[in-house]
Order: structure tokens, then sequence, then C-alpha cells
């Protein structure tokens, strides 16, 4: 027995697109249409689909005020929203995001693109439900534990667990953790050392939420946009989008969020600078075995010229017909030379050493 296909709802006024979408997507989907505001709302209660593509140009209501219409008659089920619309502003797009978009597409495109981004947001929309699922239980066990500490000692507690971190995975968790204690869904990215951006969930971003941060990331230490609060520092940026609607409690997100960035930035700059001093150490430890290999090689060569000119000179004086006083000053002028480059050796052996001991001092440094 076949599979159903994946239904698609698109809101939009224009039959002829309507009729174009259709033309493009009815082998892969089960589209729905709708023409306005209200009788979307209708159609998306009744087939409950999993992507709903939207142009924000309805005749009866804003595009933007049906968005928070439709996440209210969801009721927690998931689905995509990709917000299409013949303004690409930035400021168009942030209050997409902002009214729960996953992707933004301006007018006009190609179908190609169109087609690749649907498939690409369903399967987002997938691996998220199902990353969901199955983090559920472990964050109801958070929950519980969540309520036995107060503010203050959590962020202690924050910092002291980051401090323990060897690796920007470590960081990136030990941050998630701290945003379920706070009962905050967020997503972080990641700029120095290692340039990531994820989910609360470990899921890749959604598009459109990638590209809010590109915009929004040297907009300031804190960036408040619906109920979205953006934090930024220099090599990470972090997005709270379920700021509370109280006054009060808003502060004190915004306190606790700009010491946990502060926290982020110092540990994400200790670890680039312990990755910084194992690679120094590395090439290091190179360039030794490098001048070790290089004083063997020299000390050879040396070696054979100074054996082979010994013999030649010795072998030679009969011919030259020289007298005992130029034959002694010849031999004494070989031997200092001799003399000359064993003190050369040395010194460059005496330098491996110091290298040698350099490094030793460097590892044994507690960087964490």
């Amino acid at each position: 027995m076949n599979n159903p296909k994946t239904k698609i709802l698109i809101i939009d006024d224009d039959l002829d697109y309507c009729a174009l979408i259709t033309e493009t997507l009815i082998d892969q989907y089960q589209c729905y249409f709708a023409h306005d505001g209200q009788s979307a709302l209708d159609q998306f209660t009744a087939v409950q689909p999993s992507l709903v593509m939207l142009d924000l140009g309805l005749p009866d209501m804003p595009g933007l005020a049906l968005c928070e219409k439709l996440a209210s008659a969801a009721n927690g089920n998931p689905y995509a929203l990709f917000v299409v619309s013949g303004d690409s502003s930035i400021d168009t797009k942030l209050k997409a995001f902002a009214m729960g978009a996953d992707d933004f597409i301006g007018k006009p495109f190609e179908i190609k693109e169109l087609i690749s981004r649907i498939e690409r947001d369903l399967k987002l929309l997938k691996e998220r439900h199902a990353l969901q699922q199955s983090h559920q239980e472990a964050y109801q066990l958070v929950e519980v534990t969540m309520k036995q500490a107060s503010q203050y000692s959590y962020v202690m507690s924050f910092f002291k667990n980051l401090n323990a971190c060897t690796d920007v995975e470590g960081v990136i968790q030990t941050f998630f953790d701290a945003m379920r204690f706070f009962r905050l869904r967020a997503s972080i990215s990641v700029r120095k050392p290692t340039p990531m951006m994820l989910d609360f969930n470990g899921a890749q971003l959604s598009p459109i939420e990638a590209n809010v941060y590109e915009t929004i990331a040297n907009k300031g230490r804190l960036f408040e946009f619906g109920q979205r609060l953006m934090v930024n520092g220099k090599h990470v940026s972090f997005l709270v989008k379920n700021m509370p609607a109280d006054d009060a409690v808003k502060g004190e997100v915004r306190d606790y969020t700009a010491a946990i960035v502060e926290g982020l930035e110092a540990k994400l700059e200790d670890l680039s600078l312990r990755s910084g001093m194992t690679q120094a150490i590395a090439d290091l430890k190179q360039t030794v075995a490098d001048i070790s290999s290089a004083i063997n090689e020299h000390n050879t060569i040396v070696n054979s010229v100074l054996s082979d000119m010994l013999t030649k000179i010795s072998s030679s004086y009969h011919l030259l017909e020289l007298t005992e006083i130029q034959e002694d000053f010849f031999t004494k002028l070989v031997e200092e030379g001799v003399i000359n480059l064993s003190q050369s050796e040395g010194a460059l052996f005496n330098t491996q050493v110091d290298l040698q001991r350099l490094i030793k001092q460097l590892e044994g440094l507690k960087l964490v």
C-alpha cells in the first residue's frame, strides 16, 4: 500500500499562481488551496497540512496576522510555514520569522528553487519533530531539577560547568542545559573556533533563521524583536524565541543572558587559545626534529669532507715538495678547522636542547 502524499496548503489570492503551483507539485504532494485568510484557517484546521505556503498579500487580513492565527489553530501540531512575498526586505523577513516562519522566498522565483526548498523544509520539519519526541522525556526530567535551584546559583553552576568543557560541542550542550533550566527555547550560532549553528533540539536551523543570524549578529549586545531576543557576542550569538510578556521577567532574562554570553565568549576564546597552543607545540616539535635531522646530515657531510681532505693532503706532501715547516702549517690549519666545526656543532646541539626544554615547559602549562 502506498504512503499518503504529504499535504501542502497554498494560501494565495492569485488564481494563475495557484494553477502554476498545482501543476508543479501535484505529482509529489497533495495540494489544498485558500484565497483569503478565513478560508485558509478553515482549510488549515480541516486538512492539518505538513507545510503551509503563505503569500503575505491577502485581501481580507494581513499575512503576518494570519501567521499568528495559524499557530494558534495548530494546537501544537508540527508544520512548516513557508512565506512567499513580493517584498523581500529584511524588515519583512524579520516580521515573518517573529511570527514563526521557517522559510521565506521572494517573488518572482525559480520553480526549481521552490521545489528544492519545499523538500528541504519538509525534511527539517521531520528531523525537528523526531528530535523533539526523543528529547521530551529528558526535557521533563531536566524541568523537574530546574525547580530546585535559584537563577543566581544556576548561573554560578553554569560558569563552573562551562569551565570544565574541553570542546565546542561541550560548550553548546552546557548552553542548552542552561536554556532548559530557564525554560527558554533558544538556538545558537558559534563563529569561533569551529563555526556551527544549532536549534535547541540539536537540529539544523531553518533557512530564514540562519538568515536572521547573518543579518542582526552585529546589531548590538541585545536586540529584541517580537517575542525574540538576539544576544550577540564577538564569537557567538544566541536567539531566545519565547521571551516572556511580563516586563519584570523580561528584565531578568536580559540580565542573565548577558552574563551567559560573556561566559560563552570567554570559554570559546580559551578553546581557541588552547587549539592554537597545541598547534604551536606540534609545529615546534617538528622544527626540533628537522633541526636534529639537519645536524646529523651536516655532521655526516662534514666528517666525510674532512676525512677526504686529510687523506689527500697527507698523500700530497711528497709531491708538493713542502718543507717540514710548511707541512706543519697545513696540518695545524686543518686541525683548527676541525676544532671550529666541532664548536659549531656543539652550539647547534645546545640550541636543540633548549628547544626541547621549551616544549616541555609549554606542555606543562595548565590551560584549562
